[in-house]
């Protein structure tokens, strides 16, 4: 395959690198960071000064901790978009190497097949240990155990996918660019006009994945600033989450991506704070409704640059200056995965614990992360690690390189990224 023609699997609309196999070991140091981010943000929300509006939880603690409300904010804004982008990223790797076909069946396996088994085995367990909080705090009566019926504010906002809204929004944001390639493959006009139309300066498109949504938070803040939770996808979330995952997808597939990341990294890690800083006190004015429309707006602006600068900064310092192997890191990048598909009940459970203890609540938040680290570490080890479920979340690799596609080049995320 020539340097600037495209996959015969992947109808692209700027030219792509030439492909290898080599693993970037910062990517799995991003996976572990974001993961533990993903914790620390669920073991902070009782103890935050400004509750996220609807958010329902076993425990909510009161007066709250700024310092943990300026930690939980900042990683709301940008975490989940952090894995969007790397989960399009990934979808852009694994369709230089499969056609659209093999990569909607390893989607398939490694989205729709562990949502399942979440729906299965995790959700019920959730449910259980909110019930259980409602019920010891007081929140509920006895009889919610068995008729899960808890009353107004609560009901409204306890039945959904919980976290695992993650894996439903990546699998069908898959299934679309499934369909997407099916069309331009089908349609070569098409595919000729998108690769006129599509800018090749990646500040161009971030800027433009940027004002779409800030147009998306405006028409509706509660996709940051509030809780929307549903067994199907909430219209809003789903279009702000997409942009996300289809800045991950532009990114790999443009040449010079990742050098591109490396020099501006710093950069955008210093941008992410500043502009941060302008975002929280007006994410506390939304909270207390006191906002103005003008106001709102630039909130909006705001939350959408500290996510892509967030996301931009950590991507490009790790490529930087954490772009080797790490023993630890590996683990528990396998561990990763894992770690995020039963974290919640566990931290439920935690924080009902902790309401009867007497500290700080800046402890209760370090002690609560901590915990649910070593158990969801401890349960990786124990049942998942060298078993059949191990084997079955992680994955194995399926494809094989093609000879033109041994050259040199960039390299990119391995396919051992769960998502």
């Amino acid at each position: 395959m020539s340097h600037s023609s495209p996959n015969h699997a992947y109808p692209a609309t700027v030219s792509l690198p030439k492909s290898t196999s080599k693993h970037l070991p910062a990517f799995d140091h991003i996976r572990v960071a974001g993961v533990l981010l993903v914790l620390l943000l669920h073991a902070l929300v009782p103890y935050v000064s400004h509750k996220m509006p609807g958010l329902v939880w076993p425990v909510q603690e009161r007066p709250g901790d700024e310092v943990l409300d300026a930690m939980f904010w900042w990683i709301e804004c940008f975490v989940m978009p952090l894995f969007l982008l790397l989960s399009g990223f990934v979808a852009g790797r694994l369709l230089l190497h499969s056609s659209r076909i093999e990569f909607f069946r390893h989607r398939k396996r490694r989205l729709f097949f562990p949502l399942l088994f979440g729906i299965a085995f995790v959700l019920p367990f959730d449910l259980y240990a909110w019930a259980l909080g409602f019920v010891i705090h007081g929140d509920a009566p006895a009889k919610s155990l068995y008729t899960l019926k808890f009353g107004a504010g609560i009901d409204e906002q306890l039945w959904g996918l919980s976290h695992l809204w993650y894996l439903e929004y990546v699998f069908l944001y898959c299934l679309i660019l499934t369909g997407g390639l099916w069309l331009l493959e089908r349609f070569p006009k098409l595919n000729l006009f998108l690769r006129k139309l599509e800018p090749s300066n990646h500040w161009v498109k971030i800027t433009f994945l940027a004002v779409a949504a800030v147009a998306i938070l405006a028409w509706e803040p509660k996709v940051v600033v509030g809780f929307q939770h549903r067994f199907w996808p909430v219209p809003s979330k789903f279009l702000y989450s997409g942009l996300f995952f289809v800045g991950g997808f532009w990114l790999q597939r443009a040449e010079g991506s990742l050098d591109w990341l490396r020099k501006w990294g710093p950069a955008c890690a210093v941008g992410a704070v500043v502009v941060y800083v302008c975002a929280l006190p007006m994410i506390h004015q939304e909270i207390r409704t006191v906002i103005s429309p003008d106001e709102r707006w630039l909130m909006c602006s705001s939350i959408v640059y500290t996510a892509w600068f967030s996301c931009l900064g950590m991507m490009g310092c790790f490529l930087r200056w954490m772009n080797r192997s790490v023993a630890w890191i590996s683990y528990f990048a396998a561990a990763s995965f894992w770690m995020y598909l039963v974290h919640h009940p566990i931290i439920g459970a935690i924080h009902t614990g902790l309401a009867f203890v007497s500290l700080p609540p800046m402890l209760k938040g370090l002690l609560a992360w901590l915990l649910t680290i070593g158990m969801t570490v401890g349960s990786y080890e124990l049942f998942v690690r060298k078993t059949k479920l191990g084997a079955w979340l992680n994955g194995k690799r399926r494809w094989r390189e093609k000879p033109a596609m041994q050259e040199e080049e960039t390299p990119a995320v391995p396919l051992k990224e769960a998502a």
